[in-house]
């Protein structure tokens, strides 16, 4: 089994030997180089390849466990709680449990905006609360989503 030391050392060597390999590169050498990997990690499977593992790995994209009091509190006084995503593309996914995941969230009564931005689906929140129909929340964002 690999250290974690072993690990870090082992990536260090790496990036000294991809430094020593565009050692003397002109500028616009390396401006190709970097635009070809900012474009490698855009594109949509790689894109969301890398957030999901940025998320597994982080932990970062849920709410913070401590958030859940509030949440709880909200939801058992009918208040809508949407979570959606400030990226933008990806959206929100029942995938990770535990405090602040989106599982347990979904078990509190959270509601999922899917693939809607944070502003859409609050610009939805405020339609369909004028119209006393936010149990239709969930029902919009899959029609949205063929949109």
């Amino acid at each position: 089994m690999t250290t974690p030391a072993a690990a870090i050392a082992a990536i260090v060597a790496r990036a000294r030997d991809a430094q020593r390999a565009v050692d003397g590169w002109t500028q616009a050498q390396v401006d190709t180089m970097v635009t070809a990997a900012g474009w490698a990690i855009v594109e949509p499977s790689r894109n969301r390849a890398l957030a999901e593992r940025a998320v597994q790995d982080t932990g970062l994209g849920n709410v913070p466990g401590s958030a859940e009091r509030g949440i709880r509190a909200a939801v058992e006084r009918g208040l809508p709680v949407v979570n959606a995503t400030r990226v933008a593309d990806g959206g929100v996914h029942a995938i990770y449990g535990g405090p602040g995941g989106v599982v347990t969230q979904r078990e509190l009564g959270v509601i999922g905006a899917g693939h809607l931005s944070a502003a859409k689906a609050r610009l939805l929140l405020m339609l369909l609360l004028a119209s006393d129909s936010v149990d239709r929340f969930e029902d919009a964002v899959e029609t949205l989503a063929g949109w």
